[in-house]
């Protein structure tokens, strides 16, 4: 009877874990916190591991789609790796990911700029100065940039 219970619980929270997952990747941390509702922390952490001995929960596929996903928001990689490094992700790993993304960042920098700077005026060296820094905090590296501005970056 204790055995049919135990199953059910690792059934309910195994059906909850892949409504969760059907909606977006998630970190195993992240579905922990979000199953510690529906069971305890034994039942969650063995639904966990099942999932991830699968490939079902899988930390790389969540490292793509939060790096697509941001990049499609238009921040740049240094942003998208601090913000996954300050989740707990590995640098290496961080980096390796960001690296390995088939994505055009100049091409992204290129469509904030025309969004954020769409009525231009002129460009004197204080709002030159002002672009660089937006860009900056948006996680564009410097090349990028140089290459987006409109006119050349004084050393």
């Amino acid at each position: 009877m204790m055995m049919q219970t135990v199953q059910k619980n690792s059934l309910r929270i195994r059906k909850k874990a892949l409504q969760y997952l059907a909606r977006r990747e998630h970190t195993r941390s992240q579905l922990r916190k979000k199953l510690l509702r529906h069971g305890s922390r034994n039942e969650v952490n063995e639904v966990l591991d099942r999932l991830v001995s699968d490939n079902i929960l899988s930390e790389s596929r969540y490292l793509e789609s939060y790096i697509r996903s941001y990049a499609y928001k238009l921040y740049g990689p240094e942003y998208i790796t601090a913000s996954l490094c300050h989740q707990g992700f590995d640098p290496d790993k961080v980096e390796q990911s960001v690296s390995a993304a088939r994505i055009d960042w100049l091409a992204c920098a290129r469509r904030f700029y025309a969004k954020k700077f769409v009525r231009s005026k002129a460009m004197d060296e204080q709002e030159q100065q002002r672009r660089t820094h937006a860009m900056q905090r948006r996680g564009f590296r410097e090349e990028t940039i140089r290459a987006v501005l409109p006119i050349q970056h004084q050393d």
